[in-house]
């Protein structure tokens, strides 16, 4: 996909996003979990989709923000990926370059 599709996608998915039930479903329904912590599941997908970039570029107290080439994983996801990173709890703010997490 392009940015322009992600960015699409991204907007559907945070209209979705305050729905907590849906993303909790979400997440058990995810059939090959790479961990068994969200978070951590996230970060290994990034990971296989561009490799070596998501490396955790800043944390504070219940926020982290991962550095992601936005164009490599536009690239690299399909739909079904970006929506498993944000049922994660994953947030790819396109406007700011960044994939980040809020607990």
């Amino acid at each position: 996909m392009t940015i322009k599709q992600l960015n699409t996608l991204v907007k559907k998915i945070d209209n979705e996003r305050y729905d907590h039930d849906a993303r909790v479903q979400a997440w058990e329904a995810i059939p090959n979990k790479l961990a068994a912590c969200a978070d951590l599941h996230a970060m290994n997908l990034i990971d296989r989709l561009v490799p070596g970039g998501g490396s955790i570029s800043w944390a504070t107290h219940d926020e982290f923000t991962l550095c992601v080439n936005l164009e490599e994983l536009a690239k690299a996801a399909t739909e079904a990926q970006i929506r498993e990173i944000c049922s994660c709890g994953f947030i790819i703010g396109l406007d700011q370059e960044r994939v980040y997490a809020i607990r």
